[in-house]
């Protein structure tokens, strides 16, 4: 492998890494804060993320219209 392309991997690795610690710390103590911090981070989110808020948990999904929602666990399952 040459140096460039264990680069490379290293690089996607902590990517990876970096991701998967992004999406463990979306809990929010209130809804305020979530609404604010998705407002700010929508290039960053996937469809289907869990979003906790006060200790209940919501899915992020897209409205008919287009438009970013948090529909509770309970009515998206």
């Amino acid at each position: 492998m040459t140096l460039c392309r264990e680069q490379f991997a290293e690089c996607e690795e902590a990517q990876e890494r970096a991701l998967r610690d992004k999406e463990k710390k979306l809990d929010f103590s209130d809804m305020e804060r979530a609404l604010k911090w998705i407002d700010g981070h929508r290039d960053e989110l996937a469809i289907g993320t869990v979003v906790l808020v006060a200790g209940a948990a919501f899915v992020l999904t897209v409205s008919p219209v287009g438009w970013l929602v948090l529909v509770p666990v309970a009515a998206a399952s």
